[in-house]
């Protein structure tokens, strides 16, 4: 025998479905997994990385190369030497391209360094003539040599090849040693730092 059921007890049954799917429903948005974050875009990971590049010192400072003392520019950015041989190396800025500026000391003939220089350097194939003149650092006689041309780095990976390259190279004769500053780069890059490069060998001063 059917039962009749009441308007009343309809009534309560909805409410009491009702309430059932709220619950559900506040279960399944529990679940909802937190948003997620994307990728930082191009700008920003150049950004971090420019953040970690070498920053060119606020004020000049003494840098010790052991037998001697210099004093480098504000706009220089001091880098771990590419070779052991090195005592110090330096990027130059430029809108051409970064040049690269050493500081070195080894033994040896003074004009064998200086044709080593000089046959890193092509002109269109033939010799390059370069610019050779006499200045004083430190109360001493040294060379300054200038060259322009086609650049090859011997001591670069691959013998890298750099045209339209300038050099400005000084060799201050120490005793059984020599002295070497050598700069390299684009040559609008070195001709804008030519004035500080002299200055930089202007400023050593020879330990006692």
């Amino acid at each position: 025998m059917l039962k009749r059921i009441s308007a009343t007890g309809v009534s309560y049954m909805g409410r009491a479905l009702c309430a059932a799917l709220l619950v559900a429903t506040a279960g399944c948005l529990s679940e909802v997994p937190s948003p997620v974050t994307t990728a930082p875009s191009a700008s920003s990971l150049e950004d971090s990385e420019s953040k970690s590049s070498p920053a060119a010192p606020v004020e000049p400072y003494e840098k010790d190369l052991g037998s001697v003392v210099v004093t480098v520019p504000t706009d220089w950015f001091e880098i771990p030497p590419r070779s052991g041989v090195l005592l110090a190396e330096f990027q130059l800025p430029g809108g051409e391209g970064v040049g690269r500026l050493t500081c070195s000391a080894a033994g040896g003939d003074v004009e064998a360094n200086l044709d080593r220089w000089r046959g890193q350097f092509q002109t269109a194939g033939s010799d390059v003539r370069p610019s050779r003149s006499e200045i004083e650092i430190a109360g001493k006689p040294a060379i300054l040599m200038e060259l322009e041309g086609t650049f090859t780095d011997g001591f670069a990976t691959q013998n890298a090849v750099q045209e339209n390259a300038a050099m400005i190279g000084i060799v201050l004769p120490l005793g059984e040693a020599n002295f070497f500053i050598k700069a390299t780069g684009p040559q609008a890059t070195i001709k804008k730092h030519r004035d500080a490069i002299l200055e930089f060998a202007k400023t050593l001063r020879i330990k006692p």
